[in-house]
């Protein structure tokens, strides 16, 4: 007998189709920002996220999400952060 899967068989075509991508990159950043360094750390970290996925991220098209646009999109946000908050 088969070994199940405990996703569902449409498991990774919804997590494409909710462009998931942006909200998985803004968490890694919030996870990274606890570093020691705080100079620039937000944006430290957002750039390398963002070049780490557009390296390897599985589908070259990104679901039909701009990724240069949702680049460009946070990017304005991160910069103007300067806390946690």
């Amino acid at each position: 007998m088969p070994e199940q899967s405990n996703y569902p068989a449409n498991f990774w075509q919804e997590l494409k189709r909710r462009k998931i991508v942006p909200v998985i990159l803004l968490g890694i950043l919030f996870v990274f920002t606890f570093c020691n360094d705080r100079d620039n750390v937000y944006l430290k970290t957002y750039k390398k996220v963002w070049k780490k996925v557009n390296r390897t991220y599985y589908d070259p098209t990104f679901g039909g999400l701009d990724w240069k646009d949702a680049y460009n999109r946070y990017l304005p946000l991160i910069t103007a952060a300067d806390n946690d908050e």
